[in-house]
């Protein structure tokens, strides 16, 4: 009986120890969505980010410009919102939808009164700085939470999401 206990015992030890010790793999550790607290936050900074030069610029006449954004933080902050935003410019050529620019990285996004209503021409931002300060420039400007978000971000999911609006666009021009 009592080597039954103390067998016992040792299962859940090593079962606690495995638990609380227990290293996460990359795809546990990778950026999971968190959306907004209010579901027009997203498209009041995406509507924001179309109209700064520095997410997003024509390189063609015909070209036209998408963005989305995700936050890296919890969706009950505040603002200013660290946010991720991926913004295309896109064409149609040869009854294809082809991106010929774009931009993809951190942002922190402020808004000076979060419960009116979000006029475009109040928002702000502020970006890493690119080349060698970008690095510093994430720790100055990002908690250790969204830095762990910024480094572990899978563009490809929001790329994904940012070319399905430039082809449903298009589309929606061909059937017009």
């Amino acid at each position: 009986m009592k080597k039954l206990i103390i067998l016992i015992v040792l299962i859940i030890i090593g079962s606690l120890t495995v638990f609380f010790f227990y290293e996460k793999s990359a795809e546990e550790k990778a950026y999971q969505p968190v959306g907004f607290g209010n579901e027009y936050i997203g498209e009041a900074i995406e509507d924001y980010v179309l109209t700064q030069e520095y997410f997003t610029w024509k390189t063609q006449e015909n070209s036209v410009n998408f963005c989305s954004v995700d936050n890296l933080g919890s969706k009950d902050d505040l603002f200013p919102l660290s946010v991720w935003v991926y913004c295309g410019e896109y064409v149609l050529e040869n009854d294809n939808v082809k991106i010929t620019s774009g931009f993809s990285g951190p942002a922190k996004i402020d808004y000076p009164n979060e419960l009116s209503f979000y006029d475009v021409e109040r928002f702000s931002y502020q970006h890493p700085k690119d080349g060698a300060s970008y690095s510093e420039n994430i720790k100055e400007m990002f908690s250790k939470n969204v830095q762990e978000n910024i480094l572990s971000f899978d563009v490809e999911e929001i790329s994904k999401i940012t070319e399905q609006k430039a082809i449903d666009y298009f589309n929606y021009l061909k059937e017009e």
